[in-house]
Parts: C-alpha cells; structure tokens; sequence
C-alpha cells in the first residue's frame, strides 16, 4: 500500500485514476468530522467494465499497484469489525452492562444490533448511492474531458493541417511570385539589352551616315575646289592671254605707229627726193602707193599681203596680220563694249 500525505493507508485498489478522487473524499470526511482521529469512509470499487480510456490506461501503467487491492479489502473488513466492537463495548460501559449473557440484554444487544446493522446498512447504501453519483458524475466529467480533449485535438489537429496547407499554399505563392519576379526581370533585362543593341544599331547607323555624309561632303567641296581651281586657272589663263595679246597690240601699235611714223617721213623724204627729180625728169606714170609692181610688198589698201612674201617665217605672218590695220579694226570692234567667252570685257 501505498503511503499518501494524510498519514493514512491509501487502499491500492482504485489506482492513479482514484486517489485524487479519495483524497478529496478523506478531506471533506475531515472538515465534517473535525479533528476526530477515525478512519475516512470506504470508497466503492471502481467499475471495472464502464472505465474511460484514461482509467484503462492508468489501470495498465498501474499494474503492480492492483495486485494488492484484495488486501486493502480485508485490511478494510478487519478495521470495521473492530471499530464495531470496539463501539459495543462502550456503549456496554455506558449501559452497565458487565458482559453476563442473560436475555434481556441479549435482545436488547440483539435489537441495538440490528438497528446499527439497518443504521450501517442505510448509510453504506447512502454512501454506496453517493459514491456511484460520484462515479458517475467523474466518469461523466471524465468523458467529457475526454470529448474535450479530443475536440480540442481534433480542432488543433484541423488547425495544423489547415495552418500547414496554409503554409504550403504560402511557400507556393511565394515561389510562384520569385519565378514571376524572376520572369519579369529576365523580359526587363532583355528588353533593355534590345532597345540598347537597337540604340547602338542606330547610333552606328547614324555614324555611318553622318561620315558618308561628311564624306560627300568633303568629295563635293573637294570637286568644287577643283572647279574653281580649274576655273581661276582657266581666268588667270585668259587673262594672261589676254594681256600678253594686248602687250602684242600695243608694241604692235607702237610698232605700227612707228612704222606709220616712219613711212611717213619715208613718203615725206620721197615726196622731197620726187619733187626734187621731178626738177630734173618727168614725173612717173603710177604712184608708189598705189601697191603695183613699184611696191610689190603692199596691196591696194596698204596691207601687206603674206603670199608676196613667200620668205617670211609663220610667226612672222601672225605679226604682220596682227599689226594690219584691219586686224586692229576688228579688235577694237571685239572689246568694244562686248564680252569674250570667258567672261572679260
């Protein structure tokens, strides 16, 4: 048996699932009786066959606790019997009864036994009534733990399965979101590296065309350099030309004045050498201007032809042709207000 703090020998055969339940029932006991030193009242056997599963499981892990219930039984019939003697003898005291056997008091004793046996009787089967209210009420108590118990398992089992699909579903959004995430990254990234490959396609394209252009650009200048180039040269060409010509017109026309100048006074000393022959012979029957075969090297309007003188070189012809009279004429007629083909007055 087992020893509990009450200093009383706790019967074995309720098990964990009762003592709390006599340890309850011994202190009421106490309050109600105060300090008289006498046993608790005796418990009714627990019904084997309506416990819960938490009897059946501390009946099992109570095993060698039961083995020693049939002794706490006899232990407890021992004790009674005793108190009951021991309550005969004293009331025998009070009475004065000195233990003769005569049949007053034997029916007396007989009637007193009988009605403590009734007395006994009614209070074990209140206690008995009591005990069962008590049981039933525990084992009522007990299911209905039980039921809690397991709803509340149930329910907290429920709660873990839906807080677990919860966190499934979670773990799964929020891989579906880094996967998006990471997609649209990706697409942003390769979006950006086409508009930068496009950008760079162009501004290499515009490159091109700005150095083709430049190109172009310089090749035009370049030609229109040329051109004024072979423009200017060709200008300073004519213009030279033309001055080294009007160099050649004027020592032409001072020449031709000079000759002019020269004939003149020729025709001058002539006229003098004739008028003085003509004192001494007769005057000549054609004039020496007249461009016959006196003069062989003038024709009839004074200029000299090219084919009288076959002994004069080409140049020599230009020269004579230039400085004519007629040649002058029409020079003077060309730059006279009119304008060459390059562009001199």
């Amino acid at each position: 048996m087992d020893q509990s703090g009450t200093g009383k020998m706790m019967p074995k055969r309720y098990g964990e699932a009762g003592k709390e339940q006599y340890l309850a029932e011994y202190i009421r006991y106490r309050r109600l009786n105060g300090t008289k030193k006498s046993r608790p009242p005796r418990l009714k056997p627990l019904d084997t066959s309506k416990k819960s599963n938490a009897d059946s499981d501390d009946k099992k892990q109570n095993t060698s606790k039961g083995d020693s219930t049939k002794t706490d039984d006899t232990a407890a019939k021992k004790r009674e019997e005793e108190r009951l003697k021991q309550e005969q003898e004293e009331k025998r005291r009070r009475d004065g009864d000195d233990g003769r056997n005569t049949n007053g008091d034997d029916k007396r004793r007989e009637e007193d036994d009988g009605r403590k046996k009734e007395e006994d009787e009614r209070r074990k089967r209140e206690e008995d009534e009591r005990r069962k209210r008590e049981e039933d009420e525990r084992r009522k108590r007990e299911e209905d733990e039980r039921r809690k118990r397991e709803e509340d398992e149930r329910k907290k089992k429920e709660a873990d399965e839906k807080r677990k699909k919860d966190e499934d579903e979670r773990r799964t959004w929020e891989k579906a979101e880094i996967i998006n995430k990471e997609d649209e990254e990706k697409k942003r990234r390769e979006s950006e590296e086409r508009k930068r490959r496009r950008g760079e396609e162009k501004r290499l394209a515009e490159e091109r065309n700005r150095r083709e252009e430049e190109r172009r650009r310089r090749d035009k200048e370049r030609r229109r350099r040329e051109e004024e180039d072979k423009r200017k040269l060709a200008r300073e060409e004519e213009e030279r030309k033309r001055k080294e010509a009007e160099d050649r017109r004027r020592k032409g026309e001072q020449r031709r004045k000079a000759e002019e100048e020269r004939r003149r006074e020729e025709e001058e000393r002539r006229g003098r050498r004739q008028v003085d022959e003509a004192g001494k012979r007769k005057p000549q029957s054609q004039s020496a201007s007249n461009g016959d075969g006196n003069n062989p090297g003038r024709d009839g309007d004074g200029v000299r032809s090219l084919d009288r003188n076959p002994k004069k070189t080409y140049s020599e012809k230009v020269t004579e042709v230039e400085q004519a009279d007629d040649f002058q004429d029409f020079w003077k007629w060309i730059h006279n207000g009119k304008k060459d083909d390059f562009g001199n007055s």
